[in-house]
């Protein structure tokens, strides 16, 4: 299930998903690196909440761990249940 968050992600942020480069990835503080502006992040959490079927409280889009794509990925397979 990670790779297919990660798959959407990278979509987003526009660099390309390998699974050789997951680590990297997940490294990634993708608005202070500029993948994407508060613009991209807006429409890249839309996203996820309908391709996942979720959706993130107010409490979660303020956080510092969703600036991350690691905290990114650990808040959707959260509401998950993962």
């Amino acid at each position: 299930m990670e790779e297919k968050i990660l798959e959407k992600i990278a979509f987003y942020l526009k660099v390309p998903f390998d699974k050789k480069n997951i680590e990297e990835l997940l490294k990634v503080s993708y608005l202070d690196e500029g993948y994407i502006d508060s613009f991209g992040m807006i429409q890249m959490i839309l996203g996820l909440e309908e391709e996942f079927n979720i959706k993130f409280s107010e409490e979660e889009l303020l956080s510092q761990e969703i600036k991350t794509v690691k905290g990114l990925v650990n808040l959707v397979k959260e509401k998950m249940g993962y």
